[in-house]
């Protein structure tokens, strides 16, 4: 993840994380079920890391980083509520 910008990272995670459910609409079968959840998991494991490296580096004066990460978790909560 080091190798890669943030940005990089945050693009390449939400197109495979499109990939994988695009997938997932139009699987016949088992095996490519669960290889279509792969790709989508792989996508949002790198987005959310990506995102959290984002928000760091783009806030570099804040002191306090713990607050920078409650504020997102707190952010992705509300927004499943909502959806």
């Amino acid at each position: 993840m080091d190798r890669l910008a943030a940005e990089k990272g945050i693009v390449i995670g939400c197109l495979l994380a499109a990939l994988g459910f695009l997938g997932f609409a139009f699987s016949q079968n088992y095996f490519l079920i669960i290889l279509s959840l792969l790709i989508a998991g792989l996508g949002i494991s790198i987005n959310s890391i990506s995102s959290k490296v984002f928000s760091i580096e783009s806030f570099e004066k804040a002191v306090n980083k713990s607050e920078i990460f409650s504020i997102i978790i707190t952010s992705v909560n509300i927004a499943g509520a909502i959806a």
